[in-house]
């Protein structure tokens, strides 16, 4: 069996708001396809809505379709949080949020 490659880690920075939701999904789609295990890194987004959250959620079920990986890098903390709690799928304060999944099925 050959060994398992190391997960490629896709990285978002600055405003993911509906604003730039083509780009961010045309990016996250591309690293979907080139590569069997993706991390999303989102320590450095600035600004984000859900349709961040959404695309977040359509690329766990289009990568568990494709029989690939894809994984939050770290948990969501900061802007990514904030945006989770406003569309209810953290709780506010939690010390785990919503169990966003780190390491694991988003």
């Amino acid at each position: 069996m050959p060994p398992r490659s190391a997960p490629y880690v896709h990285s978002l920075a600055g405003e993911h708001t509906v604003r730039q939701a083509r780009q961010t999904h045309a990016g996250i789609l591309a690293a979907l396809r080139d590569h069997t295990d993706t991390r999303l890194e989102c320590s450095a987004v600035t600004e984000a809505d859900l349709s961040l959250i959404q695309i977040i959620l359509a690329a766990n079920s289009s990568a568990a379709a494709a029989g690939k990986r894809f994984t939050l890098h770290a948990p969501p903390d900061g802007t990514i949080r904030d945006a989770l709690e406003r569309g209810g799928f953290a709780n506010p304060g939690s010390a785990d949020p919503a169990d966003w999944r780190h390491q694991g099925q988003c």
